[in-house]
C-alpha cells in the first residue's frame, strides 16, 4: 500500500533467547545485506499486524499468534506477540537530504522457542528472496548490517520484550 507518497511495510521483530549467546533477532539475509521478515501491507490485509504476520509467514515459515498465551512448540516455527503489545512500533526511514519520509515501517515484536526458520521462495515468482537467516545477538545489532532507523525500533521492541519476560517471570510464581 503506498500512502502519501511514502512506501508502507510491516514486520516482526522475532525475539528467541539463545543458550549461548542471550535475546537474539532472527534477521533474513539477501544477497550480502540482513533485515527482518516484512512486507508491504496489501488491501486485503485486515491490519496492519495481519500484514506482519503474513510476511513473515511467506518470508520464513513462521506462524505468528496474536494471543501473548498461545503456546509454543520448540520445534515448530511459529511465534506470539509480546504480552501487552497493542499498537505497532513507528520507524521512519528519512531521506537526510530532505527530510522527506521514504518509508514507514510497522514493527511487532514476538518471541518464539524455535532456533530454525524454513526459507520459501515468493509465491508469485517462484524465486527465493532470501539465501539464509542468523540469529543475531541483541548486544551486536548495531554490527548486524541492519539499517539505523530499524535498529532503533529493535533497541525499542527489545525494552518491551524484557518487561514481556518479567512479567511472565512473575506469573510463574503465582502458577
Amino acid at each position: 500500500m503506498r500512502d502519501e507518497g511514502h512506501e508502507t511495510s510491516a514486520r516482526c521483530i522475532i525475539f528467541r533467547e539463545d543458550p549461548a549467546t542471550g535475546t537474539c533477532v532472527l534477521l533474513l539475509r539477501t544477497y550480502a545485506k540482513f533485515d527482518l521478515p516484512k512486507g508491504h501491507v496489501e488491501k486485503k490485509d485486515g491490519s496492519v499486524f495481519d500484514a506482519a504476520a503474513r510476511e513473515t509467514q511467506e518470508e520464513c515459515g513462521f506462524t505468528i499468534y496474536s494471543d501473548p498465551e498461545a503456546e509454543l512448540d520448540p520445534d515448530a516455527c511459529e511465534a506470539r506477540i509480546l504480552r501487552g503489545v497493542t499498537q505497532p512500533i513507528e520507524c521512519m526511514n528519512v531521506n537526510s537530504k530532505t527530510g522527506v519520509i521514504k518509508k514507514i515501517v510497522y514493527l511487532f515484536p514476538v518471541e518464539t522457542l524455535c532456533p530454525n526458520a524454513v526459507l520459501l521462495p515468493n509465491a508469485k515468482s517462484g524465486i527465493l528472496e532470501h539465501q539464509g537467516f542468523k540469529w543475531e545477538p541483541i548486544k551486536s545489532i548495531s554490527d548486524s548490517g541492519l539499517h539505523n532507523y530499524l535498529q532503533r525500533g529493535v533497541v525499542e521492541a527489545y525494552t518491551i520484550y524484557r518487561a514481556h519476560k518479567a512479567v511472565n517471570e512473575a506469573l510463574q510464581k503465582f502458577r
